[in-house]
């Protein structure tokens, strides 16, 4: 049984969550696409990334890891986190809450239709949370993982095109000729 404070608490780290791994979505695409970090992956984020939907970011970061010839299994394990976090966190979002009869104080969700079925109804609790915590977890760290495997790749493949070179140009710019 769940009360309203345990309820919006774990609405809340549901959407604090699914806001999170969008955000690492942008990150990914952001740099991507401004190998370099400069004002340019600041405007990047700024003027197209934010201004994607998620479901558009989904995409164009599926479209990257084909190009990439990323493993598929491990796109699909990225995926299918990344898609159960943004369907439980739009189900929060989106979904009305009830209390499931007038004798318990249970709050749930259910879809906004004039006709649903008792298994429409979503638990909003602890065990919903930790399903989205592992989930987070996973689309996270395959995020970060998969970052820095096209980071190495490109360095490899541009070494003149990577903050590896401007450190090393920036150090010698330090010593003088004499």
């Amino acid at each position: 049984m769940v009360d309203e404070k345990e309820f919006h608490r774990c609405c809340g780290e549901i959407l604090r969550k699914r806001a999170a791994v969008e955000d690492w979505l942008e990150f990914f695409l952001s740099h991507y696409f401004c190998r370099l970090h400069t004002y340019r992956t600041f405007m990047f984020t700024e003027l197209i990334a934010t201004r994607m939907n998620f479901n558009q970011k989904k995409v164009v970061f599926h479209k990257i890891c084909k190009r990439e010839n990323v493993d598929k299994e491990k796109l699909e394990s990225i995926k299918k986190s990344i898609e159960k976090v943004q369907e439980i966190g739009n189900d929060v979002a989106h979904n009305e809450a009830f209390i499931d009869s007038p004798t318990q104080e249970n709050i749930a969700l259910r879809h906004k239709r004039a006709i649903w079925k008792k298994e429409d109804r979503l638990e909003v609790n602890d065990i919903l949370v930790q399903e989205v915590k592992k989930n987070y977890t996973t689309a996270i760290k395959g995020l970060l993982d998969l970052h820095e495997e096209l980071d190495k790749k490109d360095k490899l493949l541009h070494p003149f095109n990577s903050n590896a070179f401007v450190k090393i140009v920036k150090k010698e710019d330090k010593f003088s000729d004499n």
